[in-house]
């Protein structure tokens, strides 16, 4: 029976917990600065979401907020060193979603769990089993 050599396993290893305290070492030092970068990273991307998801909603979303979208797109890409006057606005932009938001979702058309089972219902009422639901290829 051949032996097993674990060199590159035990390399492998070291190199990667050598890179954990590396990291450990690195987050005790700026300690501060995460603290607020994390915060804010975290509230761009729920604002991110946000934005896309009324956006589809409704097309005229950045008119009622009164900013354009370009203006958000280029403090995304400048999100490393955001300024003051850009988290007011984030902050601002932030709270006229919030206030939007029951109006969005009240004009847009979802339907609701028990209305989409019925849709379904009716769809597949007459439906086969085991029939997939593609074009055949022609002959």
């Amino acid at each position: 029976m051949a032996k097993t050599n674990y060199t590159k396993v035990e390399k492998a290893l070291q190199n990667g917990m050598q890179q954990i305290e590396i990291d450990r070492l690195i987050k005790d030092a700026s300690i501060t600065d995460l603290a607020s970068s994390d915060e804010w990273v975290l509230f761009m991307k729920e604002l991110r979401k946000d934005l896309y998801r009324f956006g589809r909603k409704d097309t005229k979303l950045y008119e009622k907020l009164g900013v354009k979208k370009k203006e958000i797109i280029q403090i995304y890409e400048h999100s490393h060193a955001l300024t003051d006057e850009n988290k007011q606005l984030l902050k601002k932009l932030k709270e006229n979603l919030e206030n939007l938001k029951p109006e969005i979702l009240k004009n847009s058309p979802d339907l609701d769990e028990s209305q989409i089972i019925e849709k379904e219902r009716k769809k597949h009422q007459n439906k086969r089993f085991n029939i997939q639901e593609k074009w055949l290829p022609l002959k």
